[in-house]
């Protein structure tokens, strides 16, 4: 199920084979986060682990 919350797309998964495409099969597509401007300043350029 793809919902929108507010500016951000979710998708919803109902059931547990669903559940496991997702997070085995499908996780990098799905693990990418924005790149935010914090991130820029407090961990030289994306590079650190804060």
């Amino acid at each position: 199920m793809h919902l929108k919350f507010g500016s951000k797309p979710v998708l919803v998964a109902s059931s547990a084979e669903m559940a496991k495409q997702f997070l085995k099969i499908h996780d990098a597509n799905f693990a990418s986060r924005p790149l935010l401007a914090v991130g820029k300043y407090t961990s030289y350029n994306y590079c650190d682990m804060t």
